[in-house]
C-alpha cells in the first residue's frame, strides 16, 4: 500500500511540475504569435519593431529577457511615419520622481523595469530640442507602460494614433 502511496505521491509531484513549467498565458502566447518573425533586415534590438505593442515581448510573460517598465515609439507627424531620433519622453510619477529617456534612430523609446520603480497613475511629456513646446499627454497613464497598445494606428475607439511631434510633417524643425 505504501508502494502505492509514493508512485501516485511522483505522478503528483511530476503533473503539478509539469503544469507549472507549462503556466502561460494563451492570450499571450497568441499576441506574440500575431507579431510573427522580424522583419526582413531587422535584427532583435533597440531599432527593431518601431511602432508595435513592444510590451507583448518586452512585459513579464516575456518572451524577451529584458522586462520594460514602459516603452514605445515617437513619429515626426500624423501624415509621416517617420520615427523621431532625439525626443526625450518625461515619465513622472505621483510622488515626483521622474525618468528622461531619449528616442533612438528610429524613435522607439523604453525604460528596463529594473531601472525605474514606475508606479500608477504616472504623468508623460515630449520634447524636441527644435520645437517651442512640450507636448503633454491630457490624462495619466493608469494601466501599464504599453505605450504603443493605445498608440497604434488606426486610430479608434481603444486606440489614438501614434505619439507624433507635429500636425503635418511641413511643420517639422529641419
Amino acid at each position: 500500500m505504501s508502494r502505492a502511496i509514493g508512485w501516485m505521491l511522483a505522478v503528483g509531484v511530476c503533473a503539478l511540475a509539469a503544469s507549472c513549467l507549462s503556466c502561460g498565458s494563451p492570450v499571450h502566447d497568441q499576441q506574440v504569435a500575431e507579431m510573427g518573425p522580424e522583419p526582413p533586415g531587422e535584427h532583435p534590438g533597440p531599432l527593431h519593431r518601431a511602432g508595435q505593442p513592444c510590451l507583448v515581448c518586452h512585459g513579464w510573460l516575456g518572451p524577451s529577457h529584458t522586462e520594460f517598465a514602459v516603452a514605445g515609439t515617437v513619429y515626426k507627424a500624423i501624415n509621416d511615419k517617420t520615427g523621431v531620433d532625439g525626443a526625450i519622453v518625461i515619465f513622472t510619477t505621483p510622488d515626483q520622481n521622474s525618468i528622461a529617456v531619449q528616442t533612438n534612430a528610429v524613435g522607439n523609446f523604453y525604460v528596463v523595469k529594473d531601472r525605474w520603480p514606475l508606479s500608477f497613475p504616472y504623468q508623460v511629456q515630449v520634447q524636441y530640442p527644435k520645437l517651442p513646446n512640450n507636448m503633454k499627454m491630457a490624462s495619466p497613464i493608469s494601466r501599464d507602460g504599453a505605450c504603443n497598445d493605445c498608440h497604434a494606428d488606426p486610430a479608434g475607439p481603444a486606440r489614438f494614433g501614434h505619439i507624433y511631434l507635429v500636425a503635418d510633417v511641413a511643420d517639422f524643425p529641419q
